[in-house]
């Protein structure tokens, strides 16, 4: 499963943070995240969380700014 997360309102600075959140994946390596800009450019500048769980059912976020 994968949920898209976001925030309301922007912060005073006029910054969203938006996130993605996947789970019941396993290995737990076997995932990994992708942004990309309107014009389908790679996005660099984010946080891929390591991924937690046990016993095949794995959960991983990622966000940006």
């Amino acid at each position: 499963s994968i949920f898209a997360m976001s925030q309301c309102t922007s912060d005073s600075d006029g910054f969203l943070t938006i996130g993605c959140l996947a789970r019941g994946f396993s290995p737990a390596d076997s995932l990994t995240f992708k942004w990309k800009n309107h014009a389908n450019k790679d996005l660099s500048d984010f946080v891929q969380y390591p991924a937690f769980g046990r016993d095949g059912d794995y959960t991983k976020i990622s966000h940006m700014r």
